[in-house]
């Protein structure tokens, strides 16, 4: 049996385990860790650990509780921590609460382009058209960029780039051709692309064709046409993990 070492308790430990709770969807189980982070062991909370409190609460569509958690916390919020309340605002169709996390991120930061694609995205889901097209008139009108999504894919020393509908690649062609080959073969196999992911008014077929056009599947389809069969694949993007 192997010797049992005693390891440190600390600040980083409980932001790991906040963080697992979180994307477990274990919420009770995370605040008890929370509390006793900070009643049993002493442990000042940081802003990261309040942040995983905001999505561990968020994720279980607890968000009022969320907001007053960054509310009543003791550290000044940043852009982060409302961003994180806002993306749960967009998971649970909450336009109301977006709205009002939105002015405040625009309070720290006003030329934030993520708060204003995450607030289109709030009022897409809810098929809340022209308020998309306001939230787009604002970024323009501000001059606010949106950074674009790119995923990179590293081959035999070759980095290769891809961008969403990206037909800049020299194999181009044959990806697009590859992909439309898998997604009739998933079809085939029951798979149902999720159109509600797509945030723009368009009819079924358009939205299907968006969401081949991503920067991910395109370096997905990428690396499964040059690798052997059962490599791994690795792809990097941009704007998360």
């Amino acid at each position: 049996m192997a010797e049992q070492t005693e390891m440190e308790i600390n600040e980083v430990a409980f932001l790991n385990l906040l963080y697992a709770c979180s994307h477990s969807g274990l919420r009770d189980k995370g605040l008890e860790l929370f509390d006793m982070m900070v009643e049993k062991y002493g442990f000042k909370p940081g802003l990261k650990h309040y942040t995983c409190v905001v999505d561990l609460l968020g994720r279980a569509g607890s968000l009022d509780q969320a907001e007053a958690k960054i509310r009543s916390m003791p550290i000044k919020p940043d852009t982060i921590i409302w961003k994180t309340l806002l993306s749960a605002c967009n998971l649970h169709k909450n336009t109301e609460m977006a709205q009002r996390v939105f002015k405040e991120i625009l309070q720290i930061d006003p030329n934030d382009s993520a708060c204003y694609v995450l607030l289109a995205n709030v009022h897409a889901s809810a098929k809340r058209w022209r308020d998309v097209s306001e939230v787009r008139k604002l970024m323009r009108d501000k001059n606010v960029k949106k950074e674009a999504g790119i995923s990179w894919f590293e081959h035999k020393g070759e980095v290769h780039q891809f961008k969403m509908g990206d037909r800049s690649q020299s194999k181009s062609k044959e990806i697009y051709s590859y992909l439309k080959e898998l997604t009739l073969e998933m079809k085939l196999k029951g798979y149902k692309p999720d159109t509600e992911s797509v945030l723009h008014d368009m009819d079924e077929e358009e939205k299907e064709s968006d969401l081949v056009q991503h920067s991910e599947k395109l370096a997905v389809a990428f690396a499964l046409m040059i690798l052997p069969e059962g490599a791994p694949i690795r792809i990097i993007k941009n704007l998360r993990a």
